[in-house]
């Protein structure tokens, strides 16, 4: 076993035969030995370790018996390592801060000039007109004020678009507010008169409404809608033959339009000219086969004539292609009532 002894500068334990002290670095006579040296070391350098300005006593960590290896000082490494990292770490950030070029900020956003609607012609079917709009490059104009969400429709197409609007949300009040402004605009504006007059007609208002018709026919004479429309105006007031007429010129316009051969059936089947009306019926699905309004004035001229059977297939094949269609549910239950087809 290793004999150790006190270091006469220090106090730190030294074993037998070292030639200098691991810790005040005092070269040692290797042959000392005598009463100071000892078999163990003791756990700390001695009582007056602290005063000599060593600090606290150092850990010995003794090797296993016959390694013959010394005792390490490690908390010591540890921290001057640590100190050695932190001061390298600060001496490149120190750099990098001094020695980069500065970065200029980046911009804000600028606003865009919003592009400017070019509005395309209407359709002569009478179909809503859409604004198409030429997209601009995006150009940063930080001088140009952003364009409030809510500005006001610029032109007479852009007012018929919002009445548009307003008149699929049931809005009529407020669609009508807008055509008028649009025909404002532009007196000429036939899509406006006649969209106008749908409103008025969707409130009941046929008079108003037919008066529209009119002045969308007057600066429009090839438009088919509108004669439709108005024929539609007519016979709801019960001038029946005014709207035959009206159907009539509508179907002379546009003859691969269902609608008007459907309605103009309507009529003559209201006025028990079953004939017609089966020509119309019959034309309109020849047009149109998936046109459910159509099998439904069919099969009430089937029933009309008594033909149940006709009637109950025209009412389930217009079930079939429109189930939301609640004329076609009564007037079958009707059928099946006339047939005896009670449920169980």
């Amino acid at each position: 076993m290793p004999e150790w002894y006190p270091c006469p500068r220090c106090g730190n334990n030294v074993q037998v035969g070292q030639m200098f002290c691991s810790l005040c670095q005092l070269r040692l006579d290797p042959s000392m030995r005598g009463a100071a040296a000892t078999e163990h070391p003791p756990a700390a350098a001695g009582p007056d370790h602290a005063a000599r300005g060593l600090g606290a006593a150092p850990v010995l960590l003794r090797s296993p018996a016959g390694s013959g290896r010394q005792p390490v000082y490690w908390p010591f490494a540890l921290l001057a390592g640590c100190g050695l990292l932190l001061l390298i770490g600060t001496g490149l950030a120190a750099w990098w801060l001094l020695a980069a070029p500065p970065t200029a900020p980046a911009p804000r956003n600028a606003p865009l000039m919003p592009s400017t609607p070019a509005t395309t012609g209407v359709a002569s079917s009478g179909s809503r007109s859409a604004a198409t709009s030429t997209a601009e490059p995006a150009t940063a104009l930080s001088a140009t004020p952003p364009v409030p969400a809510a500005a006001p429709p610029a032109d007479a197409a852009a007012y018929l678009d919002r009445g548009h609007q307003a008149y699929d949300a049931g809005q009529i009040e407020a669609a009508i507010a807008d055509y008028n402004r649009a025909l404002q605009l532009k007196p000429d504006y036939a899509d406006a008169y006649f969209w106008r007059g749908a409103a008025y007609a969707r409130n009941g208002d046929y008079d108003p409404a037919i008066q529209d018709y009119n002045q969308a026919i007057h600066w429009k004479p090839d438009y088919s809608h509108a004669y439709n429309n108005r024929g539609i105006a007519y016979e709801n007031k019960g001038n029946y033959q005014q709207a035959i007429a009206d159907y009539s010129r509508a179907i002379e316009l546009e003859p691969g339009w269902s609608w008007p051969y459907t309605n103009r059936g309507n009529v003559y089947a209201n006025l028990h000219d079953y004939t017609h009306a089966l020509t119309d019926f019959t034309q309109a699905i020849k047009i149109d086969p998936q046109y459910a309004a159509a099998y439904v004035g069919l099969g009430d001229v089937y029933d009309s004539q008594g033909q149940l059977d006709q009637a109950l297939a025209n009412y389930t094949r217009a079930i079939a292609l429109q189930p939301t269609l609640w004329q076609a549910y009564v007037n079958k239950s009707g059928a099946d009532y006339e047939m005896g087809n009670y449920p169980n």
